[in-house]
């Protein structure tokens, strides 16, 4: 699709104008016999649609002619600048309009054609800039310079700069359709979603077939949570332009927010399809599979995009993140690590690796983690949970107390925090009955894990609740039962019955659920009334 983010239409505008005067040179010449080879070069260094490197050719035998001077000469080097640009040859094309800016310094054509091919490289924008607002000294009128200095400004990060341009260059052509869409770009940058919507919208008004525009508008859809209205917009996109593999993966995006991973992975592959180099497909693929639970396929597409881009923080995250959970917490360590040395600001990085340090029973280095992690991100709410359940498992019982506090004040009806915060209270010398009772009164205890609640509230037995959890799919009585002989098991402790409760961590153990965090749980527990590690 092109460069969807800076449209704009240049050189063949420019070239209409200093064309007309060319081909009044090549009138006045043509009556002379003895300058027929070169007018017919005259006229094929001026013909657009001739290839580039015939153009190159017929141009530098004019100017190698010796014909010409001044402002003639300044429009031949301008032509084979924009021939040399067609061919690539970026370096060259410059030089010729150096050279036509030399020869006529009044001309804004050149300075504006410099700065177009300046404004293709981030290290040149400022270079270009200088050439638009020359051109626009020159020629004041002119809403292509206007433009083109907007998308400088905007390459450079200075919206509210390209901004202003994008008023002018509308002020002086009101109906531009790319005009309206680059401000559009500059708006959505700077956090205006709506007024970027606007522009998108009235951009579309006047070219209806523009998918880039489309796609646009609806990734900004999608960054207001109307992902409805972005999936319409990214389908418009995809029937102008079927083989468009960005729209593909941004359509993936929007199934995968609307919980449909396995439509975000047939529009992956169809994008994968399209363009096998593109990482960030692959990317998106590994976290449509990880949605899914299909964390083997997930770790594959992660190690593809990370071969076509390698040391890309957020890919090493997502596939330490699956590996994660597949049980393979050392080498998760080492991609959450690789991560956070890419980029050491990220909350979240620190916040994986430390479960995973957890899951291996290191549970001073997941604390430490977590730590970090809250520093970081301090409104991050499952860092709270997973460093209260540290110094749980730790047996710090009053020190992880305030973060399950925060923990339930975040998310007050959820059950198993409830049960959390209730066993670092009791732990901790403190009876947190009342205030389980108060805080679960309007809730409903006959859904798992209810029953748990009922138990430590001594509206049910231990043997009751373990009972309740040995209903469903055999999967899910597995869960529930790890979870179930894990809770018990500290309702017994709670009681003195140290012996039952080491019979139920050890049944939580062996049922292998290792994913779940009673698991380790269960694990560090036992390590600590043997006074030894976790068993491994």
């Amino acid at each position: 699709m092109g460069d969807e983010k800076h449209c704009v239409s240049w050189s063949w505008d420019m070239l209409i104008k200093f064309g007309a005067a060319f081909i009044a040179i090549t009138v006045l010449v043509s009556a002379a016999p003895s300058w027929g080879d070169l007018n017919r070069d005259i006229k094929h260094c001026q013909n657009h649609r001739a290839k580039p490197v015939a153009r190159v050719a017929s141009c530098t035998r004019v100017i190698q002619s010796n014909r010409f001077g001044g402002k003639d000469l300044a429009v031949i080097f301008m032509l084979r600048g924009n021939a040399f640009d067609d061919r690539g040859e970026t370096d060259r094309a410059i030089q010729d309009y150096g050279a036509a800016i030399r020869l006529n310094p009044r001309d804004s054509r050149a300075y504006f054609n410099r700065g177009f091919i300046y404004s293709k490289t981030k290290d040149r924008i400022e270079l270009a800039i200088r050439d638009f607002s020359q051109a626009i000294r020159l020629h004041p009128g002119d809403a292509s310079a206007f433009q083109s200095r907007g998308v400088a400004f905007g390459k450079a990060g200075r919206w509210d700069r390209a901004i202003t341009d994008y008023n002018e260059a509308l002020r002086l052509r009101p109906h531009s359709a790319s005009v309206f869409y680059n401000r559009g770009i500059a708006y959505d940058e700077k956090g205006d979603i709506d007024r970027a919507i606007e522009d998108y919208t009235v951009s579309l008004g006047l070219n209806a077939g523009a998918a880039a525009v489309l796609h646009r508008r609806g990734q900004a859809y999608a960054k207001k949570g109307e992902l409805d209205r972005a999936i319409a917009d990214y389908h418009s996109a995809l029937r102008l332009k079927p083989r468009a593999a960005v729209v593909y993966r941004s359509r993936a995006l929007a199934y995968v927010a609307k919980g449909k991973p396995a439509w975000a992975i047939e529009d992956l592959n169809e994008a994968i399809s399209l363009n096998r180099k593109d990482h960030s497909a692959y990317y998106n693929r590994g976290l449509a599979h990880s949605k899914r639970g299909k964390f083997n396929q997930a770790i594959e597409d992660f190690s593809e995009s990370l071969l076509l881009k390698p040391n890309t923080a957020e890919v090493l995250y997502g596939r330490g993140h699956a590996l994660y959970r597949r049980g393979r917490h050392d080498a998760a360590i080492r991609d959450f690590s690789a991560a956070i040395r890419l980029k050491p600001g990220t909350g979240v990085f620190f916040y994986g690796r430390g479960l995973a340090h957890g899951k291996k029973g290191k549970h001073d280095l997941a604390l430490a983690d977590f730590d970090t992690a809250i520093g970081l991100t301090p409104d991050f709410v499952p860092a709270y949970l997973n460093r209260g359940r540290s110094n749980f498992f730790l047996g710090r019982f009053r020190a992880a107390v305030p973060d399950l506090e925060r923990a339930v004040r975040a998310l007050p009806k959820d059950l198993f925090r409830l049960v959390w915060l209730h066993l670092a209270r009791s732990r901790a010398g403190a009876d947190g009955r009342a205030a389980l009772r108060e805080a679960v009164e309007k809730l409903d205890l006959r859904r798992w894990p209810g029953p748990l609640v009922s138990m430590y509230l001594g509206r049910m037995s231990g043997a009751e609740a373990i009972k309740r959890a040995g209903k469903g799919s055999k999967r899910k009585r597995r869960e529930k039962l790890t979870e179930a002989y894990y809770f018990v098991a500290q309702d017994h402790l709670m009681h003195g019955d140290r012996d039952k409760a080491k019979e139920l961590l050890r049944s939580a153990i062996k049922l292998r659920v290792k994913y779940f965090v009673v698991y380790t749980g269960a694990r560090a527990e036992l390590a600590r009334m043997a006074n030894k590690q976790p068993p491994k």
